[in-house]
């Protein structure tokens, strides 16, 4: 004698269930992917903007040192030399973003505050310039810390 026994199941709603995870999980990583790109571009925008504005700024305090009569061709020279090292700055923000984008672990460094401020100046320096602001500074070797900066204008700065 030979018996044949068996029980039958629907799983129609769970294959169905199965598939609306995996649906609603695509929706999500697709969102998420979406919010992360949306930051990502507005630091990139602010990131590339920095220099990209100093460039202008910089070129456009050449033009107006050019137009006058005599030209200071040494101070010309300098913003030259500030758009060089703006535009190279702009293309570190790239590479950094691009490291940034890789998989991997990031590596957090140490900011030397001097160079910052070093930095900081040099972008702002031809609007220094056109507005006759005089800038000294007082780097202290090995800061974190705090850092003097003193500013004489004949305007308020």
């Amino acid at each position: 004698m030979v018996e044949l026994q068996g029980i039958g199941r629907d799983v129609t709603d769970l294959k169905v269930a199965d598939m609306e995870i995996e649906q609603r999980r695509n929706e999500v990583t697709h969102l998420t992917r979406v919010a992360i790109l949306g930051e990502l571009s507005g630091a990139l925008a602010h990131e590339l903007n920095q220099p990209l504005t100093a460039i202008l700024s910089n070129a456009q305090a050449a033009q107006r040192l050019l137009a006058r009569a005599p030209t200071d061709l040494a101070v010309v020279g300098e913003i030259l030399d500030d758009i060089v090292t703006d535009d190279l700055r702009a293309g570190e923000v790239i590479t950094r973003l691009r490291a940034l984008l890789k998989k991997g672990e990031a590596s957090f460094q140490p900011l030397d505050l001097n160079d910052m401020t070093t930095e900081v100046l040099a972008l702002a320096r031809s609007e220094l310039i056109e507005r006759h602001v005089t800038v000294s500074t007082r780097l202290a070797p090995g800061l974190p810390g705090p850092v003097a900066i003193a500013c004489s204008c004949s305007r308020s700065c």
